[in-house]
């Protein structure tokens, strides 16, 4: 549970033709003033979540980002899409390789966009035996204003 709970670096990242690239969320990160091992990516794709396609449609990631998170110390990933993909459509390798590294994956965050670059981050999943992954409510505290 301590990897949920703590405070969040948040960046924002313009995907380029629907690819998160790493080197931008490098450089977005390491131009943070305070790095913390909880890192939010707002991308704007939330504003897309009463479309016919939000589930379609997903941004991906190049698969550096694993060795990003890595040398970074990572321990949980916020996103505002469905899903943790990488580029060619393959989620199922995207969360085996997190989750084989014990970085965690947050997905359909809403309202990124009303956060600062440090944030308090809260995100509580249910206490489930023989499941991966949970429904959660996920809340966070900008300068003691709270978002949900």
């Amino acid at each position: 549970l301590s990897q949920t709970i703590g405070l969040a670096s948040m960046i924002v990242i313009n995907p380029v033709n629907g690819v998160i690239l790493t080197k931008d969320i490098d450089e977005a990160y390491h131009q943070l003033f305070q790095k913390h091992p909880k890192l939010l990516i707002h991308t704007g794709y939330s504003s897309k979540r009463f479309d016919s396609d939000y589930f379609e449609q997903v941004y991906c990631f190049e698969p550096s980002i694993l060795d990003f998170l890595l040398d970074n110390q990572i321990e949980l990933l916020g996103l505002d899409m469905p899903t943790f993909v990488y580029v060619g459509n393959h989620a199922a390798k995207a969360h085996h390789d997190l989750l084989d590294n014990r970085i965690l994956i947050i997905e359909n965050l809403i309202h990124l966009d009303r956060l600062e670059p440090e944030c308090f981050f809260m995100a509580q999943p249910l206490k489930l035996d023989g499941f991966d992954g949970s429904m959660i409510r996920a809340v966070a505290i900008n300068q003691w204003k709270m978002f949900y």
